[in-house]
């Protein structure tokens, strides 16, 4: 009995002994492909960083571009308010000198219509009176 009872303990622990020996081998042919996946992980983590960069460069890039195509525009339109605002006001300059030029002459004229009535009238009543007087 006692024999049988040794060979069964000698038998569990070779059980035992080789269990463990599976397992090593097991782990160790498992490593390989446990490190495969971590460097795989590792690289999709990166890639996806790496993208999310890229989207963020490229927002703020545009948003960049609209801020100054923006800008511009305002400039653009600032610049031809300025210049319709600068014409019109040359052009109201330009009616109103030319008013002004129209009113002169038509004083000038009205003026010179006067004298020339005022002489005529002296000049015929001179005449008048000359007459009477011969």
């Amino acid at each position: 009995a006692e024999t049988a009872a040794a060979v069964k303990a000698a038998t569990e622990k070779a059980k035992a002994v080789g269990t463990a020996a599976a397992q090593k081998a097991a782990a160790e042919q498992a490593k390989p492909a446990a490190e495969k996946a971590f460097a795989e992980k590792t690289a999709a983590e990166r890639a996806k960083a790496a993208a999310e960069q890229a989207r963020a460069t490229t927002e703020k890039a545009a948003a960049e571009q609209a801020k100054i195509a923006a800008e511009k525009a305002a400039a653009q339109m600032v610049n031809a308010a300025g210049e319709k605002a600068g014409a019109e006001q040359a052009k109201a300059s330009a009616r109103k000198a030319a008013t002004e030029e129209a009113k002169a002459a038509a004083e000038k004229a009205a003026a010179e219509q006067a004298k020339a009535t005022a002489e005529k009238t002296a000049a015929e009543q001179a005449k008048v009176t000359a007459e009477k007087a011969a």
